[in-house]
């Protein structure tokens, strides 16, 4: 098995993986797929900063539009299948929670490409996997992670202010990895909502992860979406409630998804094994 990266590798070797440096801009690094003929190509890359993308939105529309275009025409071309990960941000946020049914209406140009995207890959990759999904959890770099930049102010005692009214369904990473792991293999296609089958705002989910993780809870403050927008300066609307319906997730997979309490606990069980295998020099 392999995995890709454009520009720095997983800061570790004892994975069993071979590491493959590949630009989804260039049709003549695609071709290094080719050789490896897989059976499955999950493309999970995105330029992923709203707010970057709202400013620089010709940059997002080639990495997030063209650039799995592209990684889509080699699974097309090689027969294999091809499973694409899209965003909740697809979905306007004035309700929820939103079904595959649902119309999207994106608020920010991050969301557009993303729902843009999924159309490339209907039309280019008929046998494909659609994944709509928010999520946090243990990562190699804490400062891409929601849940661990949390963690990591609150050990510091610093105090944390999260927004009342922002709701989300949010899945930590480990409870998706299994669920995209069943779902490749009993080959469900189509697209489908992965997240936790509750909500919470980001108060209250900060608070449970403090919590969960024996941390002072108190430390997270109350704020809202508005005052935060000010306060950082951000410059793409968010949804505050594109929150995922899972019921059909769950009947394809044949189990019941966690809330959002089981994921954190989940989280925390298998944090010490996660940061010895990749080598992490601190623990969760």
């Amino acid at each position: 098995m392999a995995y890709t990266y454009r520009q720095s590798p997983l800061p570790v070797d004892n994975l069993g993986l071979d590491a493959i440096s590949l630009d989804v801009m260039d049709p003549g690094s695609l071709q290094q797929i080719d050789p490896l003929r897989p059976s499955w190509i999950f493309h999970t890359p995105s330029l992923k900063n709203v707010d970057y993308c709202e400013t620089h939105p010709q940059e997002a529309y080639d990495t997030n539009v063209t650039g799995t275009q592209n990684v889509a025409r080699v699974a097309s071309r090689l027969g294999c299948r091809f499973f694409y990960i899209g965003t909740n941000d697809i979905f306007s946020g004035d309700r929820g929670p939103f079904s595959e049914e649902d119309a999207p209406a994106p608020l920010n140009v991050y969301a557009r490409t993303k729902l843009e995207a999924e159309a490339r890959v209907r039309k280019i990759v008929p046998d494909h996997l659609i994944v709509r999904t928010t999520f946090h959890g243990l990562h190699y770099n804490p400062e891409n992670s929601f849940s661990m930049r949390i963690i990591s102010s609150l050990r510091q005692g610093k105090v944390v202010h999260m927004a009342t009214d922002q709701v989300s369904s949010i899945i930590s990473t480990v409870d998706l990895a299994d669920a995209l792991v069943r779902l490749v293999r009993i080959g469900a296609r189509g697209t489908l909502h992965i997240a936790c089958r509750n909500a919470l705002s980001r108060y209250r989910f900060a608070t449970s992860l403090a919590n969960v993780f024996g941390l002072d809870s108190r430390l997270v403050q109350k704020t809202t979406y508005d005052q935060v927008f000010a306060e950082l300066g951000l410059r793409a609307t968010r949804s505050l409630k594109a929150t995922l319906a899972v019921g059909r997730a769950e009947a394809v997979l044949k189990r019941r998804l966690p809330t959002i309490r089981e994921s954190l606990i989940h989280m925390r069980r298998t944090a010490a094994a996660f940061t010895t295998k990749m080598g992490i020099p601190y623990r969760i």
